[in-house]
């Protein structure tokens, strides 16, 4: 047998990290995502993580035709990796204005720690925002978090911004997000949110 393939998704970004392959891996997969959209069972919107960088090395007229060769019924978002998000965020302004022109949503992911967390989401302006894990998991034993995030939620209601808890892998956590006023969530109990 030959080597073995690529199976997780660490991986293939470990691999593009030392190949310098970054933001083609991201263009590839921002390609594959809308191409293949249609195919799931609610399709009306759909988020795709970019990191900055990306937006800063692809010519903005370029990565419009990805996005608007869509062939889907709703819209499409580009959310920014919080966690690759270096120098100032002020750079990505003029690119996140023509997407915003041309209809496409602009979100941030990885919200809830640090002073940079602030300072994008005031340049940035996102129209989604998705929390740092870390903040999510344990929510329901610890008073710390649960307060930050209920400060977000007060935030995100007063922006009009939809907030995305994400990490709701327990049953408590997901009560924890739900009582605090959160409304969207990602995680394997995400069904318990909804239901309840």
């Amino acid at each position: 047998r030959g080597p073995r393939g690529i199976e997780k998704a660490e991986q293939l970004f470990a691999l593009s990290r030392e190949f310098d392959a970054q933001t083609d891996v991201d263009l590839q997969c921002l390609s594959h995502s809308i191409k293949h959209a249609h195919q799931l069972p609610d399709h009306d919107f759909l988020c795709v993580n970019l990191r900055p960088t990306t937006l800063l090395n692809t010519p903005i007229q370029h990565l419009l035709l990805r996005c608007l060769r869509r062939g889907l019924s709703g819209g499409i978002s580009i959310d920014l990796s919080h966690q690759w998000m270096m120098g100032d965020p002020g750079k990505l302004a003029p690119m996140i204005g023509q997407l915003r022109e041309a209809g496409i949503e602009v979100g941030l992911d990885q919200v809830g720690f640090g002073r940079a967390s602030l300072e994008a989401l005031l340049v940035i302006g996102p129209t989604v925002i998705k929390t740092d894990p870390r903040l999510v998991i344990g929510l329901a034993n610890d008073r710390a978090k649960a307060r930050i995030l209920e400060r977000m939620v007060a935030v995100a209601r007063s922006q009009q911004v939809k907030l995305i808890a994400v990490g709701l892998e327990r049953d408590a956590d997901v009560i924890a997000a739900r009582d605090l006023g959160v409304e969207y969530g990602q995680g394997f109990r995400i069904g318990e949110l909804v239901e309840r």
